[in-house]
């Protein structure tokens, strides 16, 4: 029996092959392998079954390396998202000059920016055949979670005009404070005709001012630039004191 020293493929140990053979199994790694033989030449390498599995490992390597960057990209991205929110909601809460007005409508574009790049992970990754649902499940066991991560609330607070206008004509009755969610306050605005029609002036001078907040603490939204605050705080100074002279006078 003719026996050539060679080594094996998988761990790289030497062994002894006998020619005459045509499957073995290495002592030192249990690796199966196929005895080849090219004229005078010998040479071993692994059994096809072997070499499916590698290949298979390697697939399945690269997938969960897929997989494990875009996990990662998408929590990066909903980590900016949050932090994006909270400073645009810490903005809402401040007097509307033009200068906060001008880092919201950034905010928002950016905001806008993160979504569109979340959304399109998410789309990759839920039409990726490769990802199947075990897998989707083991990274986002709930999707509804995740859904209320991403989901941005763009419907902004009430708006500016609308409830200054609705101040000015039926603030007496609290219809203002029904629009932007005071439901108690307004009850009581209405039982008692605007606060006996002071705190119904009260509230039509500080949404003129832009100090009016709805029930979420949020200031109101729209078109509140210096002059359109100016006009507000005349209407209003002329509606009191015509209130005053004609009415109670």
């Amino acid at each position: 029996m003719n026996i050539i020293n060679l080594s094996c493929t998988s761990c790289g140990a030497p062994i002894e092959v006998d020619p005459d053979i045509e499957f073995f199994r290495c002592p030192y790694c249990s690796t199966r392998l196929q005895i080849q033989q090219s004229g005078d030449r010998v040479s071993v390498k692994m059994g096809q079954e072997v070499s499916r599995s590698i290949e298979h490992g390697a697939e399945v390597t690269k997938t969960e390396l897929k997989r494990l960057q875009l996990g990662q990209d998408l929590s990066m991205l909903q980590l900016q998202l949050s932090t994006l929110q909270a400073e645009i909601r810490a903005l809402g809460r401040q007097p509307q000059t033009r200068q906060v007005r001008e880092q919201l409508a950034d905010l928002k574009n950016q905001e806008m920016n993160l979504i569109g790049r979340i959304k399109s992970i998410q789309t990759s990754m839920s039409s990726d055949s490769e990802y199947s649902s075990q897998s989707r499940s083991q990274y986002y066991p709930d999707t509804r979670a995740r859904e209320n991560v991403i989901a941005p609330t763009i419907t902004g607070p009430k708006n500016w005009v609308a409830a200054y206008v609705l101040c000015f004509f039926l603030g007496f009755l609290g219809v203002h404070r029904f629009y932007t969610g005071h439901i108690l306050l307004g009850i009581i605005q209405l039982v008692t005709l605007g606060g006996f029609l002071i705190w119904w002036f009260i509230d039509l001078f500080l949404i003129a001012f832009g100090k009016f907040k709805d029930s979420k603490g949020n200031l109101l939204s729209g078109p509140q630039s210096d002059t359109s605050r100016y006009i507000a705080i005349g209407i209003s100074v002329i509606w009191a004191l015509y209130f005053l002279v004609n009415v109670l006078g």
